[in-house]
């Protein structure tokens, strides 16, 4: 069993679960999130809003379940947030109604649509905040959306860059 199944887990005073189905349904403040719950996972209370899980066969996927099980509570009660910056010369976004559209070079702008639970804000011209209660949903849509446009190119760095991400930097032409 990995370390990360033996913590045990506290959920805010403001967060509340329910089992129905295979399916636990968090609810908080900030809104509503589902996980698909594992076979012959048991979860087990403590203390009042704390949990420990066991999971006995099915211990190689334990691990990965409690921290599901954290951010989608820690979503409910404050939204996970990342920032995106556009780095080139002439780069913006521009947010129309449930839809972004892309700047950065080509003959054509992209335009990207904004994915169901997910709040897009744009500060300036290029800077985008984006919002979401599932920590997992964000990832991929912040991942596709600088696939999609354009992703940060090695020499100059110029693209559609994660804040906080490594972008490989290489040496230009040597005199």
């Amino acid at each position: 069993m990995s370390r990360i199944a033996k913590q045990i887990i506290k959920l805010n005073s403001n967060v509340y679960y329910k089992i129905e189905n295979d399916l636990i349904t968090f609810k908080g403040p900030e809104g509503e999130n589902v996980l698909k719950m594992e076979k012959g996972i048991v979860i087990e209370e403590v203390a009042p809003k704390e949990y420990k899980f066991s999971g006995g066969k099915t211990s190689a996927i334990l691990g990965t379940f409690v921290m599901n099980f954290k951010n989608c509570a820690s979503g409910v009660s404050q939204k996970f947030v990342k920032q995106i910056d556009l780095v080139g010369v002439g780069y913006k976004v521009v947010k129309k109604e449930n839809e972004l559209e892309f700047s950065v070079g080509y003959s054509k702008n992209r335009i990207v649509p904004i994915e169901k639970n997910i709040e897009c804000s744009v500060v300036g011209l290029t800077e985008l905040t984006v919002k979401s209660v599932d920590k997992m949903l964000l990832g991929n849509f912040c991942a596709n959306l600088v696939k999609n446009t354009r992703k940060p190119e090695p020499y100059k760095g110029k693209g559609v860059i994660i804040k906080g991400s490594f972008v490989r930097r290489k040496a230009g032409k040597k005199k």
